[in-house]
């Protein structure tokens, strides 16, 4: 395979859903951080969000993992498919 082979490729149906999945955990997150410091000031919804964070950082993680692994095995046909 080549990068001239993937030129023309575009994202499967899964991987735009992985990826918007991904977006929307950083929306939810920003959201939820927007209404901390209303809440808390700007210093202390960082504190407030810690476990927060941590979690919506894990799902993003593991989102990407779904969306690695979709992508890597349509890599692996790209010769039949033209979508990763």
């Amino acid at each position: 395979m080549t990068i001239e082979d993937l030129k023309g490729v575009k994202l499967s149906p899964a991987t735009r859903g992985y990826l918007s999945i991904y977006i929307k955990l950083t929306d939810l997150y920003e959201d939820a951080y927007d209404a901390s410091r209303m809440e808390f000031g700007d210093n202390e919804a960082d504190d407030k969000n810690e476990n927060l964070y941590n979690a919506f950082e894990n799902a993003r993680a593991e989102i990407m993992k779904l969306a690695a692994q979709s992508i890597t095995a349509r890599l692996q046909y790209l010769n039949n498919h033209t979508e990763i």
